[in-house]
This record gives C-alpha cells, sequence and structure tokens, in this order.
C-alpha cells in the first residue's frame, strides 16, 4: 500500500481539503511526543509506518516490529529521552569525569 493510500485510510479529513496541512499533520504524527493522546486510525496508522521503518522504530527507540499499543501512545504523548554520547567505556562524558575526579584524576 502506497504511503497516500495509508494517510487517506487513516485520517479522519481527505488529503483534497487541505492538502498542505493533511501532509504537516501526518508527518508530525511520527515525531515522538508530537502526538498526545492517539485516536484509533491515528495509533493504526502509526503502528503500521513503525512495523514499514527501521529508521522509525530506532528513532521512536522501538529494537522489534511487536510494539504494544499502550506503548506506542506512551511514545506519543511523551516522547524519549535523549540520547548520551558514552565514551569507550561506556560512561557518558559526565559520568567519565566524575570517575575521575573519585579516582584523584582530573
Amino acid at each position: 500500500m502506497t504511503t497516500e493510500a495509508l494517510k487517506e485510510q487513516y485520517f479522519p479529513f481527505p488529503r483534497e481539503a487541505d492538502p498542505q496541512l493533511h501532509d504537516h499533520y501526518s508527518d508530525s504524527l511520527l515525531k515522538p511526543g508530537w502526538a498526545g493522546e492517539l485516536n484509533p486510525q491515528e495509533l493504526a496508522y502509526i503502528k503500521g509506518k513503525l512495523k514499514a521503518s527501521s529508521s522509525l522504530r530506532r528513532k521512536w527507540r522501538f529494537r522489534t516490529t511487536r510494539i504494544s499499543d499502550a506503548l506506542i501512545r506512551k511514545v506519543a504523548m511523551e516522547g524519549v529521552e535523549p540520547r548520551q554520547k558514552t565514551t569507550d567505556a561506556g560512561h557518558t562524558p559526565s559520568e567519565t569525569k566524575l570517575l575521575q575526579k573519585i579516582r584523584g584524576r582530573s
């Protein structure tokens, strides 16, 4: 199914009514934390896109295609935590600095 067909299936208003708003809405729904409370059509749209796109799953911090509706709703409402940079030892820069201070190295 094409992206346009998916949008038409899941959104409560037709693209022809306002193409720019329709496209903005469909793109924004895929941003973690943007959507807030999802209606059933929005949930189905996001779930379909997540199943089809590994890069979108990474953006939403999902590692598998088996994702519960509750988890999708949570990320749609709350977003995701920002990724922290880690050093080779697996520590964040602030953790590394604290460890060095504890060990007597500054």
